[in-house]
């Protein structure tokens, strides 16, 4: 389990290089930017990074592309960092690259947020 959270740390941590300016301006957004409230945690496969619409079970990525083109806030990214299994709640501000269809992960962008709440795992022993 540690490796998992290991290899996904190292994902998050090498996107933070990479995060993009604007989300708002990206040209190859399809729609308008909405608010949800969410549960955003790395997990394994692509996209690492999603947020979970509370009260839905829907799942959105955090994109456009894989885990080297994340765009979001950096500060979000630094949540992560030496706490890779942590699980944080608020409210996204996130922009559409992919239509929204049933049974299939919206792949987004993060402009902005506002955390209401951090989750952490107890340390293991």
């Amino acid at each position: 389990m540690t490796r998992v959270f290991s290899a996904i740390a190292i994902a998050v941590t090498a996107a933070a290089t990479s995060v993009a300016a604007s989300c708002a301006d990206d040209p190859r957004l399809v729609g308008p930017c909405f608010t949800v409230h969410g549960r955003l945690y790395t997990a394994n496969g692509t996209p690492s990074l999603r947020v979970w619409p509370v009260g839905t079970r829907r799942l959105l990525g955090i994109g456009p592309g894989d885990d080297r083109e994340m765009i979001v806030p950096p500060t979000l990214l630094t949540l992560f960092e030496r706490r890779p299994e942590r699980r944080v709640y608020g409210d996204f501000e996130v922009c559409p690259f992919t239509a929204d269809r049933a049974g299939r992960m919206r792949i987004v962008c993060i402009e902005s947020y506002s955390t209401t709440f951090i989750e952490d795992d107890p340390p293991e022993p």
